[in-house]
């Protein structure tokens, strides 16, 4: 009897906890390149196209250049199957 009881109790308590924690389920997205084979990576458009399509976390890697300047970019080179060609109008905050 007591035993059932203490059963009884503890089976309540498991219940109770398990629904608090799927309560506080969240999603977590992340997009770290912006919106790639949509538009260039690590550009200002492409960041801000996986904003429209949803994402709310941008993961950046910032480096310095030899000349001094601030580029987002995961690697030391620009890879040519992913990349577009030089000179691509679209990447600015308008494009």
């Amino acid at each position: 009897m007591i035993k059932e009881r203490i059963m009884k109790k503890y089976l309540l308590f498991g219940v109770a906890v398990l629904c608090c924690i799927q309560g506080y389920s969240q999603t977590f997205d992340k997009q770290g390149q912006g919106a790639r084979g949509l538009m260039p990576e690590n550009t200002i458009g492409g960041m801000l196209r996986a904003l429209d399509l949803g994402v709310t976390t941008l993961g950046m890697n910032v480096v310095i250049s030899k000349d001094k300047q601030v580029v987002l970019s995961r690697k030391p080179y620009f890879n040519n199957e992913i990349s577009l060609a030089a000179g691509w109008k679209g990447d600015s905050a308008e494009g």
